[in-house]
C-alpha cells in the first residue's frame, strides 16, 4: 500500500508538471537488449510507438520493441525510489501475427498482470470562463489538476486510462475487458471461480489494486 500511494503521488507530481506524454518523461533507468547487454543511462520510453530512447552524454540513441528484453526505469521522490518494469512481450495484432509490444509488469505471481496506458483528451463543457486542464488517473481514481487554460464553454480533461492484461503458467495473453463482471468471467474461463470473494471485498474491479486483491487471493491457494 505504501508504494501504491507512493506511485499516485508521483504520478501526480509528473502531470502537475505538465508532462502529460510518457514520450516526455526521461528517467533514469537499464535496458536489457536481446544479445544480452545492459545499457544504463536516461530513459524515455513511447508505449504507443513501442520505442524507447537511451540517452548516455547527450548523445540519443532509439530502439524498436523487437531490439531489447526488457528495461526498467527509477522515479525518485523525496528519499524514496520507485522502479518500474518493462517488458517487449510478443502479442497478436490487428493483422493477426505477433508483434513485439512493450508492456508493464504490474503483478507477478500464478497470474501475472500487465498494463498498456494511454492519455485521453476530450472537452467538457464548463460555465466558467478560466477553466484548468484537469487530468484524472482512472488507474486509481485520483484527480489530478494540471495547467491552467483559457476556456470559454468547453475545457479539456485528460484521462490516463489503460488496457490490462494476464498472462498465464503457458506464457498466453488474455485482455481484460472494461467491465467488471466481464473480468471476472475472463477469471472463470481459466478455471477460478472469484465471484463470491469480489463481493464480500466490494471489488469494483475498475481500479489496477482491486485487480490485483484477486491476484493476491489466488496465490494463496484460494479461489480455485
Amino acid at each position: 500500500m505504501r508504494y501504491l500511494t507512493l506511485f499516485i503521488l508521483i504520478i501526480s507530481f509528473q502531470i502537475a508538471n505538465a508532462q502529460l506524454f510518457v514520450s516526455d518523461h526521461w528517467n533514469y533507468g537499464e535496458v536489457v537488449m536481446n544479445d544480452g547487454d545492459i545499457i544504463k543511462g536516461m530513459v524515455s520510453f513511447d508505449l504507443n510507438e513501442n520505442i524507447i530512447q537511451i540517452k548516455k552524454k547527450e548523445i540519443v540513441k532509439t530502439y524498436n520493441s523487437n531490439q531489447f528484453q526488457s528495461f526498467n526505469i527509477k522515479i525518485y521522490s523525496m528519499d524514496t525510489v520507485f522502479r518500474r518494469d518493462f517488458y517487449s512481450v510478443p502479442f497478436r495484432v490487428n493483422t493477426g501475427y505477433n508483434r513485439p509490444r512493450i508492456f508493464e509488469l504490474l503483478y507477478q505471481g500464478e497470474l501475472n498482470l500487465l498494463a498498456r496506458e494511454y492519455l485521453v483528451i476530450s472537452d467538457v463543457r464548463r460555465k466558467d470562463r478560466y477553466q484548468p486542464l484537469t487530468v484524472t488517473n482512472r488507474r486509481f481514481n485520483v484527480p489530478n489538476p494540471a495547467y491552467y487554460k483559457t476556456a470559454y464553454l468547453m475545457a479539456p480533461r485528460a484521462n490516463l486510462d489503460f488496457n490490462l492484461f494476464l498472462v498465464d503458467g503457458k506464457g498466453r495473453i488474455f485482455e481484460l475487458p472494461q467491465k467488471p463482471s466481464e473480468i471476472l468471467k475472463v477469471f472463470d474461463d481459466l478455471g477460478y471461480d472469484l465471484k463470491s470473494y469480489a463481493k464480500k471485498e466490494k471489488l469494483q474491479l475498475r481500479r489496477v489494486d482491486d485487480v490485483m486483491a484477486l491476484l493476491k487471493y489466488i496465490d494463496t491457494g484460494s479461489g480455485t
